[in-house]
């Protein structure tokens, strides 16, 4: 008996789209054009995508999270610009207010200056202008309308690293810039006026690695009635001064990270069960160059399991703190 076996044989092709969309395809998407020219982008799965764009009028796409955060992430990839300018990036969205914001690493043309420069911020590896910029009657996510814009532009352009979104957070809130309910958040290629191509992969994460518990400073549940709070960070910091959050799980974790910033050195205690309680780690800190330099900083954590309430009591120095990450 002859026995004839077929064989299906499938190709699978990336997904391309042309049209203003999100959706997931494993990270979340966002594609948004104004129709001009010729734009189209390849969904490639994970967190890839690719862009392929001909006398563009202007659009912005990329791949990332539904919600945006002051998350830490990873790229890699390339984009050329012929033409015309854009953007690569971190990129999202604010609403209430209704907030643009772009952390820059590369442009296409000139390097952009918009607004009012504000300042800078130093975060991994680079130097950030940081700069302030009205729209008015621009497209957003909520139809056209009139919006601040946050932008923080790289000094030295690259394409791929590590951006720490809660640095610039810090920075910008620092200067009164402060971000609303959080929207989406991608890593962008933005383009105008010209034609070019984009092949970008993203992750959540850094080199520094490993995942963890962060508690934002700014959500703590009782703290000194000094300190200065706003969204992003704790500052105004005198001796003795303390954040508190309730009920942290602390079972497995031998270490705390704190991104801050400072223009000198100082410490932190870090304190369970109440004010005056068990001591289970201190963070000696240096100074970062400044009020608005953030990076992370660690310290190792006495062996403590179950639930807790946790302090972070400041013992000599001041510094401004943005995420606590339990390692």
């Amino acid at each position: 008996m002859l026995m004839l076996v077929m064989f299906a044989i499938v190709n699978v092709y990336a997904v391309t789209i042309s049209t203003s969309q999100t959706g997931t395809d494993g990270l979340w998407y966002s594609f948004w054009t104004n129709g001009g020219g010729s734009v189209s982008m390849g969904l490639n799965g994970g967190g890839s995508y690719s862009v392929n764009w001909t006398n563009c009028g202007d659009f912005t796409c990329g791949k990332g999270w539904s919600t945006g955060t002051g998350r830490t992430v990873t790229y890699s990839g390339s984009c050329t610009w012929n033409g015309g300018g854009g953007a690569l990036g971190l990129y999202g969205w604010s609403t209430n207010p209704l907030v643009e914001y772009y952390i820059m690493d590369a442009w296409g043309g000139s390097r952009q200056t918009p607004g009012t420069h504000m300042g800078t911020v130093t975060s991994d590896g680079g130097t950030y202008d940081i700069y302030e910029h009205q729209q008015v009657n621009q497209p957003s996510i909520i139809g056209n309308a009139t919006f601040m814009q946050y932008l923080s532009i790289r000094q030295s352009p690259r394409i791929g690293g590590t951006i720490t979104a809660q640095n610039h957070f810090n920075a910008w809130a620092s200067h009164g810039m402060n971000l609303g309910t959080m929207n989406y958040q991608i890593l962008l290629t933005e383009a105008w006026n010209g034609s070019g191509n984009s092949n970008i992969t993203v992750s959540e994460g850094g080199s520094s690695g490993g995942g963890g518990t962060n508690l934002n400073s700014w959500q703590c549940n009782s703290h000194s009635s000094d300190l200065n709070i706003w969204t992003g960070g704790v500052g105004g910091w005198n001796v003795g001064d303390y954040i508190e959050f309730n009920n942290v799980n602390l079972s497995g974790h031998g270490q705390m990270n704190f991104n801050l910033a400072s223009a000198s050195n100082g410490s932190f205690k870090i304190v369970i069960d109440s004010y005056s309680g068990t001591q289970i780690g201190t963070l000696n800190y240096s100074s970062t160059g400044g009020w608005n330099n953030y990076n992370n900083q660690s310290c190792n954590l006495n062996s403590v399991t179950g639930t807790h309430n946790l302090y972070i009591i400041c013992a000599s120095g001041a510094a401004n703190i943005g995420t606590l990450t339990l390692q």
